[in-house]
């Protein structure tokens, strides 16, 4: 399981297209994910090393790996990659949003978002994301 709030970077073998992720909650994510650029292929993990100049904030968290508050509309195969520790990968605005208990109607205040959401609505205004 990797720790919530560390940042990761992957990069693509073929187009060398990179993304930079945070993970929002602890859990485990894949050491490989298609490249959204070239669709061609994969995007290879650093296993969390970053260099000097990226841990400089040099680049810019463009994805964030986050647990679903809602797993009833997910399919079987999602919802034991879930159960297993399995994170989702969206867009950090997107996964803002669906990590987002509010955004649910019942207004849970959880232990993720009491230690997150100070910095969504910091970095994106109150409601993370919306």
């Amino acid at each position: 399981m990797e720790a919530r709030g560390l940042v990761n970077f992957y990069q693509c073998q073929k187009c060398s297209e990179w993304v930079v992720t945070i993970n929002l909650c602890t859990g485990t994510t894949p050491a490989t994910i298609p490249c959204s650029c070239c669709s061609e292929s994969l995007m290879f993990s650093s296993w969390y090393r970053l260099t000097s100049r990226e841990e400089g904030g040099l680049l810019r968290v463009t994805h964030a790996w986050y647990r679903p508050y809602n797993t009833k509309s997910l399919h079987p195969e999602e919802l034991e990659h879930v159960q297993q520790g399995g994170l989702f990968l969206e867009t950090i605005e997107k996964a803002c949003v669906l990590a987002d208990f509010r955004r649910q109607g019942t207004e849970p205040r959880g232990k993720e978002w009491e230690e997150w959401g100070p910095w969504l609505e910091a970095r994106y205004g109150k409601g993370g994301g919306r």
